[in-house]
């Protein structure tokens, strides 16, 4: 069974008229390869907790994630963000391999500083963040 992390990065490349039109299969979760061209997507969950009854029995999982959408240009970063947004958000049900209670973007931040990138890359890159809850 594949991870939910694994899940994010299936349904973004299956969005072939959608992001991955736009990203030609540059998704990567927790790093992103040297040298891979723009624009592209890197995520990474930020936290993750599963709910737990008295009897210690697991069941939904609340996980949060880290959403980068990079380019050279701000309005193509802002673009692809949007795209991500519209494909995520209110999902329920099947996603990638799994099925999701639902999926909810909590944040889509111009102001933020970049995970996914390192901190002496003056390439200029542009990043459009958005931050999901994922209950699975």
């Amino acid at each position: 069974m594949a991870t939910i992390g694994e899940n994010i990065r299936t349904v973004l490349l299956a969005d072939s008229t959608g992001v991955n039109a736009i990203v030609d299969g540059r998704v990567h979760q927790n790093n992103v390869p040297e040298l891979i061209p723009m624009p592209r997507v890197w995520y990474t969950r930020a936290a993750s907790f599963e709910e737990v009854d008295t009897a210690g029995v697991g069941g939904l999982t609340d996980s949060s994630w880290d959403i980068e959408c990079h380019a050279e240009d701000l309005g193509d970063a802002l673009n692809l963000a949007d795209k991500v947004k519209s494909l995520l958000n209110g999902t329920k049900g099947s996603f990638g391999g799994d099925s999701v209670q639902g999926i909810f973007v909590e944040d889509h931040n111009d102001d933020y500083l970049p995970k996914g990138i390192g901190e002496d890359d003056d390439s200029h890159i542009y990043v459009a963040s958005i931050s999901a809850q994922i209950w699975h």
